[in-house]
């Protein structure tokens, strides 16, 4: 690629820097909800929760929840399974004796009525899952800190499980919401703050305004940009002349010109707070690894990630991706809604 496409590539970058944005505190964290199940995750959850509470001199309010619905289930099936097992016993032995028999099984009223129930449908209003939504929907939390994944104890269930994946796509519950793994690692005093390049400009400046409102809990952030191997691909392609060979791209010079310019973009912050430390820097590559190593270079005590909501998706692809990532490594994430 000759030197004009490199600067006009260059110009493109150069049109869209902003000059510097002094970040100042927005929405104050006033209240705070917790998550509690009976899982090492909920462990997890619950102790965090009970550090950020008292960094911020704030009283907490924690929901406890089980599946006891699919644990009574499970003990309702058990039960009919056991009837028929006995009752088919009884039969077939008189069968074999060539005696003729009737069979009467015993239950209890009380277990009857129980039985009976458990046959019936649940209605929507009655599944724990609309509990848990209008729960949330209703008290209105800033922050709710949550096991990742939430009710379920088996690793095959994902990041999220069947709960929480309702709740994080729930629009009409209001709060940020922070995931915590079951295995996490050594907490540091260093908030870093995740952007994929294709995320919403203003993603750095949402990411960074609740930083500044979690201090004096963490004070240090770092803010990454990740950039894809190929968005650089087809930045470099689409200012080659028609008919041009891709030989002629210095992908190199290209890939170096972009992430300066990037970092560059990523700098132009400041906090209206001077006792908070900022600090950025930008990855190229596959996102998956250039998580993972931003991860254990930094070893951060919380992942800041912009979950961007669209008409027909609360949950944002992108900011799943990137939270999926840190919370397999053993990172807590803060899922943060552009409400």
């Amino acid at each position: 690629m000759d030197e004009s496409k490199l600067d006009k590539i260059e110009e493109i970058f150069l049109k869209s820097t902003k000059p510097k944005i002094v970040i100042e505190k927005g929405k104050k964290i006033s209240k705070l909800g917790g998550l509690f199940d009976a899982t090492k995750q909920g462990e997890n959850a619950l102790t965090l929760a009970t550090t950020l509470a008292k960094a911020l001199n704030l009283p907490i309010k924690v929901f406890t929840a089980d599946d006891f619905y699919m644990k009574i289930s499970k003990t309702s099936e058990d039960i009919r399974r056991k009837e028929k097992e006995m009752s088919d016993y009884v039969a077939k032995h008189y069968v074999e004796a060539e005696v003729a028999y009737e069979i009467e099984p015993l239950i209890s009223p009380k277990i009857d009525k129980i039985l009976t129930y458990m046959d019936e449908d649940v209605v929507e209003e009655e599944k724990l899952s609309r509990l848990l939504l209008n729960t949330l929907i209703k008290e209105k939390m800033d922050i709710v800190v949550s096991g990742s994944p939430l009710l379920v104890s088996r690793e095959e269930i994902g990041n999220f499980g069947f709960y929480l994946r309702k709740l994080l796509k729930e629009s009409e519950i209001e709060a940020n919401f922070l995931l915590v793994p079951s295995e996490m690692q050594e907490f540091n005093n260093l908030l870093l703050g995740l952007v994929n390049y294709r995320q919403k400009e203003d993603s750095k400046e949402i990411i960074l305004k609740q930083g500044l409102e979690l201090k004096p809990w963490i004070n240090n952030i770092r803010i990454c940009g990740i950039i894809e191997e190929n968005t650089i691909d087809t930045i470099a392609k689409a200012e080659l002349p028609e008919g041009e060979e891709e030989t002629a791209i210095d992908f190199a010079e290209v890939r170096n010109m972009i992430s300066d310019k990037y970092k560059d973009k990523l700098s132009n912050y400041t906090f209206e707070d001077e006792d908070m430390d900022l600090s950025c820097e930008v990855k190229i590559g596959v996102i998956t690894s250039s998580v993972k190593s931003l991860l254990e270079k930094h070893q951060p005590g919380l992942v800041l990630v912009r979950n961007v909501s669209k008409s027909d998706e609360n949950l944002d692809p992108e900011a799943e991706t990137l939270a999926r990532i840190a919370l397999t490594e053993g990172y807590p994430v803060l899922l943060i809604w552009d409400k």
